[in-house]
């Protein structure tokens, strides 16, 4: 990775969480490489983007509608479509300023959402405070009403810029919706690993109210535990990448779904449906070719779905069973 991408990443974070504006915007979506050369955004409000732009034919509770107001800041979006089997898929890239006492992750959860329940297609986002940035997408992979969204680790001071410029360069920026939504998805999974850490220090509690009643080994054990449980994947590694502040995050994240999990659509995103079928068509084509595929092809449950692709009521009453609809 050349040093002046990153130099040049470091720098459009540091102008957008300064001064949220249009040009601010497009300089780091397309640092991040999320937008192309001469695409532009649109500015509008949360309230106009759901009353006016979004299905007019959902209804949303006083709940629902004091979220909406309480998003008083600028919303940015730029329009793009994706590829499938079948036919292109209207996407967004919405680009959300939150107010400076924001509760950051309860609020960028909360508006998406109530985006995703506003807005059929594929959205992904870019979420804007002061001290941090947070990117997150609808989910396509679950269509359980309590986790229909995704939100990556912040991007903020800590972050090191030449590991996050790797991730984005290398991210699978594919026109195919089933390749460019998992390469996000790996992506949001490399943002936690490109933190600055110092020593040991980052895989132990942050308990400076304990220092005097836990010691050092206590701490780095209780550390060790967690990252054991809850992230096997790297419990063989000497040298963790997941520290503690991750899955304290990832924690109040789950906490935020669940306390949300009421926004959510009456009917069924038309994109779950065309993204089953493209699951279920790269099985088809995997068993054809008997070679191997994207490696998150892995459910046996997929093979079903094959023969659903000619039918799309029993697919989609299928889908509503799977969110409770």
């Amino acid at each position: 990775m050349f040093i002046n991408e990153s130099m040049a990443l470091e720098e459009a974070y540091d102008n957008l969480i300064s001064n949220v504006s249009l040009g601010n915007i497009y300089a780091f979506s397309k640092a991040c490489w999320l937008i192309g050369d001469g695409q532009t955004f649109s500015s509008t409000t949360l309230e106009k983007m759901v009353y006016a732009e979004g299905d007019q034919q959902e209804v949303y509770t006083h709940r629902e509608r004091q979220i909406v107001k309480s998003v008083s800041n600028g919303v940015y979006s730029h329009s793009f479509q994706l590829e499938s089997s079948s036919s292109n898929i209207d996407c967004r890239l919405i680009v959300v300023a939150l107010a400076s006492d924001s509760n950051v992750i309860y609020d960028c959860i909360a508006t998406m959402k109530i985006i995703n329940k506003a807005i059929d297609g594929f959205n992904v986002f870019i979420f804007v405070t002061t001290t941090e940035i947070h990117l997150g997408c609808s989910s396509l992979t679950t269509h359980d009403a309590f986790e229909d969204c995704i939100l990556a680790y912040a991007i903020n001071d800590k972050t090191n810029w030449e590991q996050l410029a790797d991730a984005l360069l290398y991210r699978n920026d594919s026109q195919r919706v089933y390749e460019y939504y998992y390469g996000l998805l790996n992506l949001f999974e490399s943002i936690k690993c490109c933190q600055e850490r110092q020593g040991k220090n980052y895989a132990k509690l942050e308990l400076a109210n304990y220092e005097e009643v836990y010691d050092d080994d206590f701490l780095e054990d209780t550390a060790r535990s967690i990252i054991d449980n809850y992230y096997p994947e790297y419990s063989d590694q000497s040298d963790s990448q997941i520290s503690i502040e991750v899955y304290q995050f990832e924690q109040e994240v789950m906490s935020c779904m669940r306390e949300l999990s009421e926004i959510k659509k009456t009917h069924i995103n038309p994109m779950e449906m065309l993204f089953e079928a493209e699951r279920a068509l790269l099985v088809s084509e995997q068993e054809v070719s008997d070679e191997p595929t994207i490696s998150t092809v892995e459910s046996d449950e997929d093979l079903h779905d094959l023969d659903l692709l000619d039918d799309p009521i029993a697919l989609m009453k299928k889908l509503k069973r799977e969110r409770g609809i």
